[in-house]
């Protein structure tokens, strides 16, 4: 894909967050988490990558 580098582990962070997921009524066997994956390459902490992205 021209126009797009796409780095290593190594040069970008990666931040996974799990949530709690929200109980549906239908589907007892829904999963009880759900995660999101957030890839930066800021060179602050985790927490204040993610507070900047929020």
């Amino acid at each position: 894909m021209e126009g797009c580098k796409v780095g290593t582990l190594a040069e970008n962070g990666l931040i996974v967050i799990r949530r709690p997921n929200q109980d549906d009524l239908f589907d007892q066997t829904a999963p009880r988490y759900r995660y999101t994956a957030v890839a930066s390459n800021r060179p602050e902490s985790a927490a204040e990558t993610l507070e900047w992205y929020a």
